[in-house]
Formats: C-alpha cells, structure tokens, sequence
C-alpha cells in the first residue's frame, strides 16, 4: 500500500530516503571538519600578520583621532537617505504623469539620485583625504624622529655677522693671514 502511495504522490522510498540522510550527515560532518580546520587557521597567526593587523589598527585609530569624521559621516547618510527617499517618490509619481510632462519629472528625479551618489563620493572622499593627512603626519613624525636620533638638539653654536667672524679667523690665525693671502687657513 506504501509502495503505491510512494508511486501516487511521487515520493521516495525508504530505502531512497535512508541514503539521502547518509549523504547529508556525511557532508555536515565534512563542513563541521573544515570549519574547524579554518578556525584552527585563523587562530593561529604568524607573528608577520599580527604585527601588520596591529599596525592597520593603531593607523585607523590615529586617523580616527586625527579627524573626526563621524558628525560629516551622518550628515551625508542622512542626506543620502532623503535624496534616495526623493528620487523614489518622484519615480513614483512619474508614473502618473502625462507623457508630454514625464521628462521633467524624471529629470527631478535623475537630481536626486545625482544628490545622493554626490553626498556618498563626498563621504568617501573626505575619508580618503583624512587617511592620507594621517600618513602625510606619520611620514614626518618618522623623518623628524630619525633626524632627532641622527643629530641630536644639544649642539650649541654661536651666530656672528660678518665682522665679529673676520675678528676671530684674525685672532686665531694671527695678522699675517690679512697680509698672506696664500697661507691655508687649516
């Protein structure tokens, strides 16, 4: 009676249904096997890729301290939201205009898309500008801090006009160096 019930509604037989079952545990035992291989991975990390994750780290938050963008972030997704709001209402509504006003309708609306992509190029760029004044400062944080390793700030020395510079050459060398002009200095 099964058998004909199987055949009447096109269903598989136990048999078919058993294998079925077999396959799909067989394949969730492989995902959980590789899904715990790929945790195993991402837990361990070289050194190198910790190091490098840090540093992207410690940049976005200089950037993020640097300038706050947060403020401008919203204002441009707000403006996004209404102008993308806009352009729908106005597609909207050209579908109920007569043929002949349609095209200035739609160039409403074809505005207020302009809008919205214009507020999210102005998003993005604002924090493409804001990362590299980030790395244009990192830049010459580092250069500064090579020179100050390099020549260090105690060095003193003595401004001298030209006068007060002749007076000492000719105190050192003596008053034949104004009359032997021959005599090396050193």
């Amino acid at each position: 009676m099964s058998d004909k019930l199987n055949d009447l509604f096109e269903l598989p037989s136990s048999d078919e249904i058993e294998n079925i079952r077999k396959a799909l545990h067989e394949q969730n035992d492989k995902m959980e096997k590789e899904a715990i291989e790929a945790e195993s991975l991402s837990t361990e990390l070289t050194p190198l890729a910790k190091q490098a994750m840090n540093q992207v780290a410690e940049r976005e938050e200089r950037v993020n301290q640097l300038v706050d963008l947060t403020e401008f972030d919203n204002d441009m997704d707000d403006l996004f939201k209404e102008s993308m709001d806009a352009f729908r209402e106005i597609l909207s509504i050209a579908k109920d205009v007569p043929a002949p006003s349609m095209g200035k309708t739609l160039e409403a609306a074809a505005i207020m898309a302009r809008i919205a992509l214009d507020s999210k190029n102005s998003k993005i760029k604002a924090r493409l500008d804001a990362i590299d004044l980030a790395l244009k400062k990192q830049r010459v944080d580092e250069v500064t801090k090579k020179d100050e390793e390099n020549n260090p700030q105690d060095v003193s020395g003595a401004f001298l006009n030209r006068n007060q510079l002749l007076a000492h050459i000719k105190s050192e060398l003596g008053d034949d160096f104004i009359k032997d002009k021959t005599k090396p200095l050193v």
